[in-house]
């Protein structure tokens, strides 16, 4: 995806949580404060925060996350010691 398209794309997402924050506190403001709107004030903050994360992180630390997510080579164990059946003696 392009730098224009990621900007454009974390702009709409900040859009919508606005919206939704905003539409969150005109229901608490009319209706009081309840379940829903407590469930929805969570939503609302679990998506800043996954919005603070993106407009934080640059895209070399980005890469060097995906780098150490990368699964071992599948030859290998965790261990380091190897297979058992490929033990002499066994």
């Amino acid at each position: 995806m392009s730098e224009r398209g990621k900007t454009l794309l974390l702009g709409l997402v900040l859009f919508f949580c606005l919206v939704f924050a905003t539409m969150t506190l005109y229901v608490i403001a009319n209706s009081g404060f309840t379940i829903l709107t407590a469930i929805s004030l969570l939503i609302v903050v679990m998506i800043g925060i996954g919005l603070l994360g993106a407009i934080r992180a640059t895209p070399e630390e980005i890469a060097e996350a995906a780098k150490k997510r990368e699964p071992p080579p599948p030859d290998s164990d965790e261990d380091g010691e190897g297979d058992e059946s490929s033990k002499p003696g066994t």
